[in-house]
């Protein structure tokens, strides 16, 4: 039960961090170029950190190591990177 309260709390967390750059997005007709209003590069930051103590309790739960997380996601994207697999879909690149 701890973890689905754990990943529910992450997405979530997640939502509420799209939601403020969807909004930003839409105030400013889809042109990222201009200076993000004040106070939202603080809100992302916050919204950010909620994100990042949900992923660690979600890691911490099942017993893997955010270390072993982040090097498994870097050595991923480095072996598509070197196999010209980097865009497209799926899981198996």
């Amino acid at each position: 039960m701890a973890i689905s309260n754990t990943l529910f709390g992450l997405l979530g967390e997640a939502g509420e961090l799209a939601n403020k750059w969807k909004k930003y997005f839409r105030d400013h007709s889809g042109q990222m170029n201009q200076t993000p209003p004040p106070g939202l590069k603080e809100a992302l930051r916050a919204e950010l950190e909620d994100v990042a103590w949900y992923l660690a309790r979600a890691a911490d739960e099942l017993d893997y190591p955010l270390d072993d997380l982040f090097g498994n996601n870097i050595a991923k994207l480095k072996s598509r990177r070197e196999r010209n697999v980097l865009t497209g879909s799926g899981d198996n690149r």
